[in-house]
């Protein structure tokens, strides 16, 4: 474990460099890269390659073709023996011709190795081909370098080179001539030049380490890596291997050569450095974030914790290594955090857990803890990434809200109580206004009938001044008054004792027989009903006869002087939705019943007002009433489970519009 920068070790690194930077180094490289499956179809080649064999449309040859038919007929069969050898884990070199999809002829080094998975199965074929067309042209000329350094081509990918110290020289490979960036015809260089191609920032230690490594004193090899800047500007990273030979028959054993393998590793640099920038934004990310962060590896050892952790925690590095992060819990909940802990680590489920954690103050605060598993390709927990988040203020918040709660509690228990008090007065008056429902019924009717009666016979049978027969006629009238009041207190009461026994109720018949009630004063006012067809409801019929009576006798009674009575009833079916209405099911379907008048109307300010108890807009010497119909309407109304309003205006007449649901909850 890197203990400077708490991160995963190298093979982690690794890891992620081969799965991240595969694709870019296949597309990257200037060589002719295949992945041929076990059949010998081509499945992928770079876009350099596509280049180098003219292709304009690999999806004509991908999964279709196989590999060996894009070579000189000669040398398919080499091709074919390549497969095998790789099918067989073993990885073959060759050197043909194969001409481009446009005819023109070319020569490759050709590498073919097999791809092996973990198990140790081979799913693919990889190939590497190399123009090698120019080289060629060169070869004969090149035969006697090539012998030279005919030990190093066995490595795959390197470029070799000669340094010979007596005449100051370096004899390249073609591969190394191109790989520092030089023209394979200058193969032979002085050594200012090789250094030349030093980067100015290493160059002065590079060549202190060279001539380190020529002193007796030390190893006859090196290893180094550093980047060298190309004529066209490029930077590039090579590892390089270089192994001095020295004079033995001379006494001061000067050195004779040296032999360079160089490997190109920019793309492995380059990855390396994008791991690293990768890691500054974790970190930086990490340290940013408001909660404390930690990571841990596959068997649960934590190596990493955020600036915040150690903010908070007052502790260091050091001291959180060996499980000291066991030190930051609470005594009485650090066994069930560890059960929870390693169950979590065992199954690999996400973990989530929480408890107090002791800050540098040593006060402790609720944490709310997650940590989830981050695996490979496979499925693998490679490690583990956790937060911890304050939520000491939401804890104070709900034990706030407990406390609370409880209170109200106690409140509701108090007011239920209350409550129930109310409904035993409540049942008490109502038993009284039963009885007071049957003194009105029969003890206070009987007086006043008895008072109408005589008064009246009084008048018949014996001669009165005319003031005196003033004053009977207004005893009487009193007594009509007093019985009609208690009538209507009488409906009013029993509209919330009777109890409901729904039945289908025809709205036009139960009009018919009010009508035929009211014939009198209609036949004495000509007014005009002009009814639509009704719809046959399910509901009470005593308290629809009540309801639409009410309503027809004050559009009656309300009528205008001079004026013909026209009271118009209809209905329609209407969603509760388009009812803009307080409580209002919206779910339901309403009958929507309206009673229209010509009569005298009201201003549109007491809507209202007009349904409330002995509630009046005309004095008594005006018209005749209670104030207590319109009460009843709205309470029947109520107890249908329906809506009542009105809508007028003054001398305009008015509209009663009762919505009644179509059908009725149990």
């Amino acid at each position: 474990m890197n203990t400077k920068n708490n991160f995963p070790p190298n093979a982690t690194v690794e890891k992620t460099l081969s799965h991240d930077v595969s694709f870019t180094i296949l597309e990257s490289s200037t060589d002719c890269l295949k992945i041929i499956d076990t059949d010998g179809r081509l499945q992928f080649m770079n876009m350099n390659g596509q280049r180098l064999m003219e292709i304009e449309d690999f999806d004509l040859y991908k999964s279709k073709s196989f590999w060996w038919d894009l070579w000189n007929e000669d040398y398919q069969e080499v091709i074919k023996n390549a497969l095998t050898q790789a099918l067989k884990g073993k990885i073959t070199q060759f050197t043909a011709p194969c001409n481009t999809t446009k005819g023109n002829a070319k020569w490759w080094d050709v590498m073919v190795s097999p791809v092996v998975t973990k198990s140790g199965n081979i799913f693919q074929i990889i190939s590497i081909s190399r123009d090698i067309t120019e080289q060629k042209k060169y070869e004969e000329n090149l035969r006697k370098t090539q012998e030279k350094l005919h030990g190093g081509l066995k490595v795959a990918n390197v470029a070799l080179a000669e340094v010979n110290y007596l005449t100051n020289t370096i004899e390249l490979s073609p591969e190394a001539a191109m790989m520092y960036g030089l023209p394979t015809k200058q193969l032979k260089i002085s050594r200012e030049e090789w250094h030349n191609t030093f980067h100015p920032a290493y160059k002065n230690a590079l060549e202190e380490e060279i001539d380190k490594s020529l002193k007796l004193n030390n190893s006859n090899s090196i290893e180094v890596e550093h980047p060298i800047i190309l004529p066209s500007g490029e930077m590039r990273w090579l590892k390089v291997n270089k192994q001095i030979f020295f004079d033995s028959n001379s006494t001061s054993l000067k050195p004779l050569y040296s032999i360079l393998a160089a490997q190109d590793i920019t793309q492995k640099k380059k990855a390396e450095e994008e791991i690293k920038e990768s890691e500054n934004r974790f970190r930086t990310l990490a340290n940013s974030i408001p909660q404390l962060a930690w990571m841990m590896d596959a068997q649960g050892n934590i190596y990493w914790y955020n600036e915040r952790w150690y903010n908070y925690t007052g502790t260091t590095y050091e001291e959180m290594m060996n499980k000291g992060w066991h030190h930051i819990h609470h005594p009485d909940l650090i066994e069930g955090v560890l059960a929870h802990f390693k169950n979590a680590i065992l199954t690999g489920q996400d973990w989530e857990d929480t408890f107090l954690l002791k800050s540098k103050q040593g006060e402790y605060k609720w944490f709310l803890s997650r940590a989830i598993p981050i695996r490979n390709e496979n499925g693998e927990i490679m490690q583990w990434f956790g937060t911890n988040t304050d939520i000491s203020v939401q804890k104070e918040t709900q034990e706030a809200l407990n406390l609370l709660n409880a209170s109200l509690e106690e409140k509701v228990r108090i007011r239920t109580e209350e409550l129930v008090a109310k409904n035993v007065e409540l049942e008490q008056m109502n038993n009284e206004l039963s009885s007071f429902s049957f003194v009105a019924s029969h003890d206070l009717q009987e007086p006043l009938r008895k008072i109408r009666a005589f008064s009246t016979r009084i008048l018949e049978t014996e001669t009165f001044s005319e003031r005196t027969t003033d004053y009977f006629n207004r005893i009487i009238s009193a007594g009509e008054r007093m019985q009609n009041l208690i009538n209507d207190l009488l409906n009013f009461s029993r509209t919330n004792a009777t109890e409901l026994n729904l039945t289908p109720c025809n709205l036009n018949e139960i009009i018919e027989e009010i009508k035929q009630f009211s014939a009198d004063i209609i036949s004495e006012k000509e007014a005009i009903l002009d009814i639509d067809e009704l719809p046959t409801i399910y509901s009470m019929k005593t308290f629809l006869s009540q309801l639409f009576s009410n309503l027809i006798n004050n559009a009656l009674k309300y009528s205008q002087k001079d004026t013909i009575p026209y009271i118009k009833i209809s209905s329609s079916i209407i969603s509760g939705e388009n009812i803009n209405l307080p409580n209002v099911d919206t779910q339901k379907i309403y009958y929507c019943i309206s009673v229209t008048d010509n009569g005298i109307g009201f201003e549109q300010e007491y809507a209202m007002k007009i349904f409330e108890l002995f509630k009046r807009l005309h004095g008594k010497s005006e018209y005749s009433g209670t104030g207590v119909g319109l009460t009843i309407c709205k309470k029947i109304v109520s107890r249908l489970n329906g809506f009542i309003i009105a809508t007028s205006q003054l001398n305009q007449g008015a509209t009663f519009t009762i919505y009644l649901p179509k059908t009725y909850d149990n």
